[in-house]
């Protein structure tokens, strides 16, 4: 299991750093009128463009192996679907947060956490319903077998 645990990390590494870059030349084409592909705050902080960028391609990458790794709260058998979902919620909130605020990607304020912790809320929830929604069709359609069984 933890020879997965370290695969998955390292392909959400991999993911996390093209994705983290993609998603800030999105928002600055769409937000800020060009092409910038780290924050002004990481800039000031590396000193210069090359470092800003390692930072924020390293960091990326560190959120998405986080990501990818915590999967592996779904196969945690004895855990309730809620249970695993809040958890890999919060890990992935954390680790947003704390990347996140560091990089300049978003203010600690309670305004940028709260619209992040409920737009992430959304899309556990949304991800929750549907799996509830999977398992219930898999626990009826088992129950339906046991039943034409016993006929």
């Amino acid at each position: 299991m933890i020879r997965k645990i370290i695969k998955y990390a390292f392909t959400g590494f991999i993911i996390g750093m093209a994705v983290g870059n993609i998603i800030t030349i999105i928002e600055s084409i769409l937000i800020g009128g060009g092409y910038l592909i780290f924050p002004d705050l990481l800039m000031a902080k590396a000193g210069n463009m090359a470092n800003a960028l390692a930072i924020q391609t390293f960091m990326s990458g560190v959120h998405g192996a986080i990501c990818f790794a915590g999967v592996f709260f779904y196969h945690f058998e004895e855990w309730s679907m809620t249970r695993i979902v809040i958890t890999h919620y919060m890990l992935i909130m954390i680790s947003f947060v704390t990347i996140g605020s560091w990089l300049g990607w978003i203010s600690l304020s309670f305004v940028d956490i709260g619209m992040m912790a409920i737009l992430l809320g959304i899309a556990y929830f949304i991800v929750w319903m549907i799996m509830y929604l999977r398992f219930l069709k898999e626990v009826n359609m088992l129950n339906d077998m046991i039943g034409n069984k016993c006929d």
